[in-house]
């Protein structure tokens, strides 16, 4: 049986609801369908937040992070990059909780690279695979984010080229890099080095049957679907400005995800919200968001 050690950014919970999440969770069940025994590792900040005996929290980095407040914003996994590279407690915190031998490593997203390469230097591990999961281009999003909020400054070039270094040294020194779409493969190949690059495209599963609900308008209405993640409220606010007031009377548009939760709250939507043009039904379950996305298409 293959062995896989699965390392991931995030906390990821019974019933992850936001895309990342989504594919770590069914990264370790495809690993699983395969055949192959999975440990998932993932770092977080909170204690709460530890989940699986091999999770590891990163509470000492705060000192790191507090020089670079505001400048720019949006620095959570950043941090994970910070620590990996620093701290030589991670790799030994983990070392002493893993009794089995790891055939191959599995790190989503480019911020524990460092720790994946330091437990294949190790001579239990040093026959591991190692194999890099690129869910984005993330100096691409980061330096597009903060240009958009206006932080486009010499610390947010630093950081961008900070990314870019960790994509790089992911896409460089793992065996196999995957890809979600072939623009991101291509800049694995070209740009970042890859010296293999397998497009693994997150796909769609097969939607439930359609049920009725409730909460949605008895008019014509368009569905916004988005976590709590910048581009998504920037690409909102692009798409439908600071105002409704140009919707056709008796159209609404509902927000569906934590994305929601944000820009209800923004002062230039409450008069939207007042005269229902704008209804924000927040976070939801999976299965309820599958029927709020069968119901926007019917």
């Amino acid at each position: 049986m293959v062995r896989v050690l699965q390392i991931s950014p995030f906390a990821i919970s019974e019933a992850p609801a936001s895309g990342g999440l989504i594919r770590i969770a069914e990264t370790r069940r495809a690993y699983e369908r395969a055949g192959c025994e999975v440990s998932t590792c993932c770092l977080v900040t909170r204690r709460r937040d530890l989940r699986n005996p091999l999770d590891l929290q990163l509470s000492w980095l705060d000192r790191l992070w507090r020089q670079h407040l505001g400048k720019p914003s949006n620095l959570g996994p950043i941090r994970i990059r910070w620590a990996t590279l620093r701290s030589s407690q991670l790799r030994a915190r983990l070392l002493a909780r893993i009794d089995q031998p790891i055939d191959l490593i599995h790190v989503e997203h480019p911020w524990a690279i460092r720790l994946a390469l330091d437990l294949r230097a190790q001579p239990a591990f040093s026959n591991a695979l190692v194999v890099y999961g690129s869910h984005n281009i993330e100096h691409q999003i980061f330096r597009d984010v903060w240009k958009k909020k206006r932080q486009w400054n010499r610390h947010a070039r630093r950081l961008c080229a900070q990314i870019e270094a960790a994509e790089a040294e992911s896409a460089t020194q793992a065996d196999i890099c995957w890809a979600v779409s072939e623009n991101d493969a291509q800049v694995l190949r070209e740009t970042l080095h890859a010296r293999r690059v397998t497009l693994a495209p997150s796909g769609c599963r097969a939607f439930p049957a359609r049920k009725t609900i409730s909460g949605l308008p008895d008019r014509p209405y368009v569905l916004f679907v988005g976590g709590a993640y910048p581009p998504n409220i920037d690409g909102f606010m692009e798409w439908c400005g600071n105002a409704l007031t140009y919707l056709p009377a008796g159209t609404a548009i509902v927000l569906a995800g934590a994305a929601g939760d944000v820009l209800a709250h923004m002062p230039a939507y409450q008069e939207d919200i007042g005269r229902g043009a704008l209804i924000n039904l927040g976070q939801t379950p999976q299965t309820e968001l599958d029927q709020l996305i069968l119901h926007a298409n019917a």
